[in-house]
């Protein structure tokens, strides 16, 4: 019976010592995969940003080539 409890307690150790170590690598993978998110994010508005300068831009060169050539 004392046997019994100390492989109980042992095996309670080491399962609550895996659970928190895959606990940090929890967190820490999803802060990463937030940080990547707002990343993403980032990005794609300024991709949208470049796309209307560009074309505005392209729209600028149109008006100016059919005045030109009118």
């Amino acid at each position: 019976l004392v046997e019994d409890n100390k492989q109980e307690r042992e095996f309670s150790t080491l399962t609550k010592a895996k659970y928190d170590e895959l606990k940090v690598k929890f967190e820490q993978s999803s802060s990463a995969l937030i940080e990547k998110g707002k990343d993403c994010v980032t990005t794609q508005r300024r991709n949208r940003g470049n796309q209307s300068r560009s074309i505005n831009e392209m729209w600028k060169y149109h008006k100016y080539v059919v005045c030109v050539w009118k």
